[in-house]
């Protein structure tokens, strides 16, 4: 029912911006509903962008890869009349495990964003004391990443992992300034 509603909108919009001779021009594209998935992350896999002409064919194409992309459950776009021109609502439904694949795509969810120092970027990861667990096996309870920016929230939760691993008695987290970043530490 969704979707024949917002194909009817597109028709509808189509055939009047038809009649008038000229396409009207996307002055706004707002996204909404959107918990974790960032905006920007929508807006650069579209092809319509404020500025440009309106076109049902680029529209359909913007619904086709939203809702190809797998942390989106559903998608709707309405369009409406905006300041002389149009203004499309991109209404986004996320999938129940968004978060966790945003984080694997290396896209920073917007519940993480404000807990991010992005004047920090990690750039190196050490492990001290360690010999029951290879580098690689200790990196893959780590959610930190060489070359991501620094979180505290992502050093407590690589903390917790560690601990409930089984395989420590006690981990202990330290962060250090190394030139432009930060190296991260567990003993």
């Amino acid at each position: 029912m969704k979707k024949h509603l917002f194909v009817l909108m597109i028709f509808i919009l189509g055939i009047v911006s038809y009649a008038s001779g000229a396409n009207p021009i996307i002055k706004k594209i707002e996204v909404a509903n959107n918990r974790e998935i960032p905006a920007r992350t929508i807006l650069n896999v579209m092809v319509s962008k404020e500025g440009q002409a309106f076109s049902t064919e680029s529209v359909l194409k913007d619904y086709e890869r939203i809702k190809a992309l797998e942390y989106v459950q559903d998608v709707a776009i309405q369009t409406s009349v905006y300041e002389g021109g149009v203004k499309l609502t991109v209404n986004v439904q996320e999938s129940p495990k968004t978060k966790a694949q945003l984080e694997e795509k290396g896209i920073i969810p917007m519940s993480e964003a404000g807990q991010i120092d992005r004047s920090l970027v990690v750039s190196s990861i050490v492990f001290t004391g360690s010999s029951k667990l290879s580098r690689a096996e200790l990196l893959k309870l780590v959610p930190i990443k060489v070359g991501s920016y620094f979180s505290r929230s992502r050093v407590i939760e690589g903390h917790r992992n560690l601990m409930e691993s089984g395989y420590f008695g006690e981990v202990i987290p330290e962060a250090y300034g190394e030139g432009n970043g930060v190296r991260s530490e567990e003993h």
